[in-house]
């Protein structure tokens, strides 16, 4: 008997591990697995990622919040600061957006009680773009209350958007392929499409429009492919669907291209006549004007232009910056790799995840000729060539005239079409039999990455300020106020901790800073810190513009509230020496600075940190040793010049702070004649062990002394250190004595033991 052969694509019974593959591939529970890991995803991005850090979220769930309020269409005739209802709440490009997401969503945040925190900060004109992030109640990730709670809802509902759209993603697939396979596969990768889950999680039209869009897109396949002639309500049901998808976002007119051109590729495989088309096509007019007629006419009556096109184009003025075509031709790549662009560039693997994928459009495109070529792309296929050729040419068209958005969110109705063709045109190289073990393993091997890189990236991009509670709220504030620092913009500077002031060069410094917004700020702000050496010169920086971390933007702060910032940098020094860290705001713009107040420089110091560039020889050996401090270090000589005394330390511990030294002149009968205190001027809190000081000490009128007496005292509770002689016994009263004997030019000593 012959060998049984391997085959992916055999359905018959068997033993073989291929037969299980395709029996997955084509399991509606793998399905129901892709449609779950969706969800799930979209769900934890939506609380992960703070609220209104989505692209214009801010403005997004200002205009659901519009209608909210019962307010009317937005007169775009009108200024916001008329005060009309009927005015934009804000002038801005978005005001031109078609209503329906945003009518849709406020039936939710209708629910909730909302306060008239927007009535009174936004719409009414205290603000001029948007929401300033610190005017809003505080996000920490759950769902909150008021309207942290009302946009946390209207994210969830956007996510179920997005569910519509992978399950439109599966169904269109088997019906324009009649595999199930590769609808998985199709399904899989728009469910795990990075882009596709972050818009998803966020408050915004663009998975609207692509739900309405897919919606109808599946309508359309199904026209064109059904084995029946589909009847004339199917055209209208069409017709709806686009009038639908354009009321959600002007970019879903394309839709209205893919089904006419659905209804001519129908009445050339029925050799319908040219009455039968104008009928259908009569029935699909008529299913659009039913859902956009009334828009139509409002916009018609105030600005002679049914789709106001004249106040979008007024509106979006300030993005006018006409681009030369070879300008926008260098922009394809950028665009292309927007499509399943992984938003966590702080990844390496995420950056590199972006390439490779706009490597595959490449592949994919040359594949999907191929599959023309061998004419194995069906009539099913042309209504969604079609429409995604005419979405280019809009976009090119926009993209020519405007300095906007260079990002695949302009293609949100063409997601399904474009992924479906993209893995088309790469399965295209491959043998049909391997379909269903790619299908499996693909599938499962995108969602275990994107769910892994999306979980890590947005933990360390998107952490939530973390705020000083009770009762270190209190301790923090009852500190003196000596250490605090107002900036211009309302912004002070309230403590400064480093975990550790000794350390090695290319070890990292860690700076926890707690900052307080005492009103609410106007203009984002960025922060400086300026590791500077002994000479002034810049080691190293850290500038929080620079680094996606949510915490660090500011206008997201609670005015009032104590904010604990964590700072981490890593600096490298060729000799040892004690760095300063500086700290200075700036303008985000401008990038001019935001000066302390009362202080002429732009930056204040936080700390002091000693980094060492080598290894310490080891402590000095009893025998030459003068004395011995505790907790401080040993005194290993003195010598005395005039009114000068040079002491050298070398350093047996590490305080956390500066100690204060006296120096007493004793005359014959042990009176002080002279004396001077004064802190080390190499601080002990950057002592290391084992390294030694030198610390000179005038003290004037020394020259009458006959003897001086040295010690150590803690300045903040007048405390002297213990001093003993090398053999262990105490010094009386911790004090050092050194007789002066006089010599040639100087004094010569010796310690009295």
């Amino acid at each position: 008997m012959a060998a049984p052969t391997l085959s992916l694509t055999n359905n018959a019974p068997g033993i073989y591990p291929q037969h299980v593959l395709v029996r997955i591939a084509r399991s509606r529970v793998s399905v129901w697995l892709v449609l779950s890991g969706f969800l799930a995803l979209g769900v934890l991005s939506s609380f992960r990622i703070p609220l209104f850090q989505g692209a214009d979220e801010s403005w997004h769930y200002a205009y659901v919040e519009h209608y909210a309020l019962g307010r009317p269409l937005p007169n775009l005739n009108l200024h916001f600061t008329t005060g009309d209802p009927s005015a934009p709440y804000w002038q801005s490009h978005e005001a031109s957006q078609p209503p329906l997401y945003y009518m849709l969503m406020s039936t939710i945040t209708t629910l909730i009680p909302r306060g008239n925190l927007m009535r009174e900060v936004i719409l009414e004109g205290s603000t001029s773009n948007g929401m300033n992030g610190n005017l809003l109640p505080a996000d920490t990730g759950g769902l909150g209350s008021g309207h942290v709670l009302a946009a946390r809802l209207v994210r969830l509902a956007t996510v179920l958007l997005g569910v519509i759209v992978v399950a439109c993603a599966y169904a269109t697939t088997l019906l324009a392929t009649q595999r199930a396979e590769l609808a998985l596969l199709v399904a899989a990768m728009t469910a795990f499409n990075p882009r596709i889950i972050v818009l998803s999680a966020a408050v915004s039209n663009d998975m609207a429009v692509s739900a309405a869009a897919s919606l109808t897109l599946l309508l359309v396949t199904y026209y064109v492919m059904s084995a029946r002639r589909p009847h004339a309500a199917l055209a209208g049901l069409m017709g709806v669907g686009a009038g639908v998808s354009l009321l959600m976002k002007y970019s879903g007119g394309v839709i209205i291209v893919a089904a006419v051109a659905a209804l001519a590729c129908r009445a050339w495989r029925d050799r319908a006549s040219w009455r039968t088309l104008l009928a259908y096509g009569l029935a699909f007019g008529a299913g659009a004007l039913l859902v956009t007629g009334w828009y139509f006419l409002h916009d018609w009556q105030l600005y002679g232009d049914i789709l106001a096109w004249n106040k979008v184009n007024e509106m979006n003025a300030g993005l006018a910056a006409p681009r030369p075509v070879q300008e926008s031709l260098n922009l394809i790549p950028f665009i292309l790799s927007s499509f399943f662009g992984h938003p966590g560039y702080v990844l390496q693997v995420a950056v590199d995840h972006n390439l490779w994928m706009l490597r595959g459009f490449v592949v994919a495109a040359v594949g999907v000729v191929i599959l023309a070529v061998r004419r194995r792309l069906n009539l099913a296929f042309v209504p969604l060539l079609v429409a995604l050729a005419a979405n280019v040419v809009a976009y090119y068209t926009w993209l020519t005239a405007r300095d906007a958005t260079q990002n695949m969110r302009f293609f949100s109705p063409m997601f399904v079409p474009i992924t479906m063709l993209y893995v088309l045109g790469i399965l295209a190289f491959f043998p049909r039999r391997w379909y269903a073990g790619l299908a499996v393993f693909a599938s499962l091997a995108y969602a275990l990455f994107i769910g892994t890189t999306l979980y890590e990236s947005q933990r360390q991009m998107y952490a939530y300020p973390s705020y000083v509670r009770e009762p270190e709220r209190d301790a923090v504030l009852g500190r003196s106020r000596d250490g605090r620092v107002m900036f211009e913009n309302g912004i002070q500077l309230i403590d400064a901790h480093l975990e550790r002031q000794r350390q090695q060069s290319g070890e990292p410094i860690k700076l926890s800073v707690i900052w307080q917004v005492t009103r609410p700020l106007t203009e984002p702000a960025q922060l400086m810190l300026d590791v500077r050496d002994s000479n002034d010169q810049t080691i190293t920086a850290y500038n929080t513009g620079n680094v996606d971390r949510y915490s660090h933007v500011v206008r997201a702060w609670q005015v009032g509230q104590l904010v604990r910032e964590d700072y981490e940098f890593t600096p490298n020094v060729a000799q040892t020496d004690v760095l300063r860290i500086l700290a200075g705001w700036y303008r985000q713009k401008t990038r001019t600075p935001i000066r302390p107040v009362g202080n002429g420089s732009v930056s204040v110091e936080l700390g002091r940190v000693k980094v060492s560039a080598g290894q310490l020889p080891p402590t000095t050996d009893a025998a030459t040793t003068v004395a011995r401090v505790d907790g401080l270090g040993n005194l290993v000589g003195v010598k005395i010049t005039e009114d000068d005394v040079v002491l050298d330390w070398q350093a047996t511990a590490e305080p956390a702070g500066n100690y204060t030294l006296f120096v007493h002149g004793l005359d014959a009968d042990g009176k002080i004649v002279a004396q001077q205190d004064q802190p080390f001027a190499h601080s002990v809190a950057y002592w290391t062990r084992g390294e030694r000081l030198i610390e000179r000490i005038h003290v004037p009128g020394l020259a009458q002394a006959r003897s001086v007496r040295i010690g150590v005292y803690d300045p903040a509770t007048l405390q002297r250190l213990h001093a003993v002689h090398p053999d262990g016994s105490a010094w009386p009263d911790d004090a050092i004595v050194v007789p002066i004997q006089p010599g040639i030019g100087q004094h010569a000593q010796r310690p009295q033991l």
